[in-house]
């Protein structure tokens, strides 16, 4: 079966002979596959998509060992390490990547493969004299960062079982969307772009993070909770800190539905807050939570415009009577 009839077997008989044979190929070295904008090579497409998965899941592996190697490394260590693999300052990537007519594969280097440099030895040391003995300690130092190294394999089996999942989902959701009926090149550009963007929502997701968009630029942002979830609830709620003015002070100045309503909703927000649910609020820029009225009016079996309405009334008073109320406090303080 080609490509474009595992897509629409996927959709009609929600068969997933489609993902098998692209998680296969996720575990192969796919390198000579890669699009370089050209005409893609005569193969099976989801043999590019499984190219994007493995090159994002290598990606990953690489930030993470650079992290290990720069953060949890000795002293020593990261100054060898930078030494060697820096793109700026004094570094032999550096200085490589200015004398490339020296042979050094710099993309490889970076990424810990050091065929080229010692395949090039006799001119490395005819041109660098005795500090080229400080390169090659350098690379045989941080042989076990290379791809072929018990070490990387296992960074790079964590990082696929990390990631995978993500861009399984990712995947069903780009090939239950995908038009069968399409060539090949612009079937396989959906799917990678519709993969992508999901598995990038669903990594925001697991690690807490959340998008905000204003007009045309995005803002991510990490959500903050505070441990005084009460407090917290009322600036969610009020626009307002009760930390020292407490809500008994505004009674008198609302119905008793309106008081009902506050407390319901305040306990509402409280719990939300203790129990860290990102997905129950909206997000400032700061990254303190707002609140999210289509929710709270779910939650507590109203419609969105009265909710709306009854909150606007009671912030009305509130602010009304701010000032006064904590001028009242102080003096009594």
């Amino acid at each position: 079966m080609n490509m474009k009839e595992m897509i629409k077997n996927y959709q009609e008989n929600q068969d997933r002979e489609i993902i098998d044979k692209i998680l296969n190929l996720v575990d192969k070295d796919l390198l000579h596959f890669k699009y370089d904008g050209g005409e893609p090579i005569d193969v099976n497409g989801i043999v590019y998509v499984a190219y994007r998965i493995r090159a994002k899941i290598m990606q990953h592996c690489f930030k993470a060992r650079n992290q290990k190697n720069i953060y949890e490394a000795s002293q020593k260590d990261r100054e060898d390490y930078n030494g060697l693999f820096c793109e700026e300052g004094d570094s032999w990537v550096s200085d490589l990547s200015d004398n490339l007519w020296l042979g050094v594969d710099t993309d490889e280097l970076k990424a810990y493969n050091f065929k080229s440099v010692f395949e090039n030895e006799k001119k490395l040391r005819e041109y660098y004299g005795s500090q080229a003995d400080d390169l090659f300690h350098l690379c045989k130092k941080f042989t076990k960062l290379n791809k072929d190294s018990d070490e990387f394999k296992q960074d790079l089996k964590e990082s696929r079982d990390e990631l995978l999942p993500l861009f399984i989902k990712g995947l069903e959701h780009a090939l239950v969307r995908v038009d069968a009926e399409r060539n090949k090149k612009e079937i396989v550009k959906y799917i990678n772009i519709a993969m992508l963007t999901k598995y990038i929502e669903y990594q925001m997701e697991l690690n807490g993070t959340k998008r905000i968009v204003k007009g045309d630029t995005s803002i991510y942002l990490k959500p903050k909770f505070s441990e005084d979830s009460e407090n917290q609830a009322w600036m969610v709620i009020l626009d307002k800190s009760l930390k020292f003015i407490k809500d008994e002070w505004f009674e008198v100045e609302l119905t008793k539905n309106q008081k009902t309503f506050l407390k319901e909703l305040h306990k509402i927000v409280r719990t939300e807050i203790e129990n860290e649910n990102v997905n129950a609020f909206w997000w400032n820029a700061d990254s303190t939570p707002k609140l999210n009225k289509i929710e709270m009016a779910k939650r507590m079996n109203m419609k969105e415009s009265n909710l709306k309405n009854t909150l606007k009334r009671i912030k009305d008073k509130v602010h009304a009577d701010w000032d006064q109320t904590w001028n009242e406090y102080k003096n009594i303080g």
